[in-house]
């Protein structure tokens, strides 16, 4: 079945469902935070205002109610307030304080429902996403006069979610999850049940995610690794996934739709870019409004567009999507709906990308890309540490100096240099730098001598572990380089050297000390006998009376002391020519000369 409406019908039909056919024109299509100040702007690009949150410090999140005109904003580094609101139609400048930051709240993401009047918000501390019911008089949304505080309505702990958006007809919430090693898109109903992933294949950071209401379609970005992005979007359930923009040198954050555009921002360019929905071959996202000499302080972060807000007509929006599955490849202002075949007098229309041609139902790209729209570079991915080009449609890449193989994938140094030698390259090849080796790889160890003669010849002061200390190095010769001997056989370490020395230095003191004490313990014991004598060396007198001329007193110690006794007193008889036997004899052979016998 074929369905066909007027032109008149299908434009009446689109713009009814957000009811924009209005007797006055609004004065803003466009809002992004910026800093601490919100800039709005019309269709056009032309700036239309813009409105400075003195008590703000990074606006990180926004969101908008059409009807009641309120909009809402999330401070990311605010440590007082989380969440501010404030009338547009009303002539203050002051933004009010709806929820004070608790537990140091990081909102990175927001949604509006105007159903239940409640914000949906993403804590990226707690790994959540909650719920804000407001209170329906505005005079008292200020949270402390609240009733309702925030309710966690699903805990994403395991994940790190980063945007939220809003299916208004459906009632479902969409989310990404930028977990790197589980990248996804999920989605619930408004209680957190019914919890469903929507997609999980091919993505590696997906920032931040949007509804049409128009086509039923779900956009987002996805910051692959490196240097490129993709703006993608397909059917709410999944299905249908294609990709609109494959672009480089960028870094997108946020993300909003309205009737012909994606909008997104981008912190490299300080900037917002478009890209029609309906994209034509090989036209690229152009730089919709960039904030370099405006707004040097601080980067755009989140948008939102008024064309997908407000109070849906789901009555509308649901006979389009019903008509969309009735009739396969309805096309409703050149928005695609469906890639199905109806039959041969019908053409599936596919948007081929990177200037390739449509052949039929099929893309035929240029050289180099590759994939059902051409949206995938064979350079994609391909060469590990090194620069991609494509030569006839065949990927190669240009290795830095350090790597080697198709894809630069294996590293030179990689077991290159042999015993502890360090890998550097020259000229494009690995050298070498040996420590107690030589060769190209290190692989020749070196014994004493020849450490010593690399130390003398080269003018090193050290060379490894080894130093001048221990070699010995002769004067330099014209003629010949200079020889070097060791002064210590063999390759001493420094350490082990000073170890040593102070080893052999306490041994010595103690050699020392000890020799003193023994030869102290092994003299003659000295005997203090007294003998008083006469001066003729007749009688010794064996008391002690007063000494008269012809007496003196002598010490037999000083005698036995000395190998011949000689005393200004006493003279004692000639010892015998035979040897002594020892030391004890010969005492006692004093003793008895000094008596008048002769014992010796």
């Amino acid at each position: 079945m074929e369905l066909c409406y007027p032109r008149i019908t299908r434009i009446f039909l689109i713009l009814s469902i957000f009811g924009v056919l209005r007797a006055h024109a609004r004065t803003w299509d466009l809002a992004v935070t910026i800093g601490r100040e919100v800039n709005f702007f019309s269709s056009n690009g032309t700036l239309t205002g813009r409105l400075l949150n003195p008590s703000a410090v990074s606006l990180s999140a926004i969101a908008y109610d059409p009807e009641s005109h309120e909009m809402y904003l999330g401070d990311i580094r605010n440590r007082n307030t989380s969440i501010f609101s404030k009338n547009l139609q009303e002539e203050t400048k002051i933004w009010s304080p709806l929820l004070p930051n608790v537990n140091f709240t990081n909102i990175i993401g927001m949604v509006y429902d105007p159903v239940t009047s409640s914000l949906f918000y993403i804590d990226s501390i707690l790994s959540s996403i909650l719920r804000l019911r407001l209170t329906s008089n505005k005079s008292t949304r200020d949270f402390s006069e609240s009733s309702s505080p925030p309710e966690v309505i699903i805990d994403l702990a395991d994940k790190s979610p980063r945007s939220i958006t809003l299916d208004l007809c459906t009632r479902t919430l969409y989310w990404t999850n930028s977990n790197r090693s589980s990248p996804s898109i999920e989605s619930s109903d408004l209680s957190g049940t019914s919890r469903k992933t929507i997609i999980n294949s091919n993505l590696y950071d997906p920032l931040a995610v949007a509804v049409d209401h128009t086509s039923g379609k779900l956009y987002w970005l996805d910051d692959e690794e490196g240097i490129t992005y993709k703006v993608e979007r397909s059917n709410l359930d999944g299905t249908q996934r294609e990709l609109l923009a494959h672009g480089k040198h960028q870094q997108p954050v946020h993300l909003t739709i309205d009737e012909e555009f994606i909008y997104w921002t981008d912190w490299v360019h300080s900037a917002i870019w478009r890209l029609s929905k309906t994209p034509s071959p090989g036209r690229e996202p152009e730089e919709w409004k960039s904030f370099l000499e405006t707004n040097r302080d601080a980067d755009p972060r989140s948008l939102v567009a008024r064309d997908n807000l407000g109070h849906v007509d789901c009555v509308v929006v649901e006979r389009m999507r019903e008509s969309k599955s009735e009739a396969n490849s309805e096309v409703y202002e050149g928005l695609i709906t469906s890639t199905e075949d109806l039959g041969e007098d019908k053409k599936v229309e596919i948007v081929c990308l990177n200037g390739g041609h449509r052949q039929g139902n099929r893309c035929s790209c240029q050289k180099g890309y590759d994939g059902v729209q051409c949206e995938t570079s064979v350079c994609h991915n391909f060469c590990v540490r090194g620069e991609c080009e494509v030569h006839e449609g065949i990927p190669r890449c240009r290795c830095s100096s350090r790597f080697r193989g198709r894809r630069c994938e294996q590293d030179v140094c990689v077991g290159f240099c042999l015993n502890g030698g360090e890998c550097e390259i020259q000229g494009g090849e690995p050298v070498c730098r040996c420590q107690d080796a030589t060769g190209v790889r290190c692989q020749e160890r070196i014994g004493g001598d020849g450490i010593c003669g690399l130390l003398c010849t080269t003018g090193l002061q050290e060379f490894g572990d080894l130093d001048r200390i221990i070699c010995r190095c002769l004067e330099r010769n014209v003629t010949e380089n200079s020889q070097c001997s060791m002064y210590i056989y063999g390759v001493q370490n420094k350490t082990l050297v000073i170890i040593l020395s102070v080893i052999i230095t306490v041994l010595t003191t103690s050699i020392i000390v000890l020799s003193y004490f023994v030869n102290k313990l092994r003299r003659r014991p000295r005997i203090k006998k007294r003998f008083v004598v006469s001066k003729n060396g007749i009688t010794p007198l064996t008391s002690r009376p007063q000494l008269p001329g012809n007496q003196c007193e002598i010490m037999i110690e000083d005698c036995c002391n000395m190998n011949i006794c000689e005393t200004p007193c006493f003279e004692p008889n000639r010892r015998n020519p035979e040897p002594i036997c020892n030391k004890k004899e010969e005492k006692n052979s004093l003793l008895l000369d000094m008596e008048g016998n002769n014992s010796c």
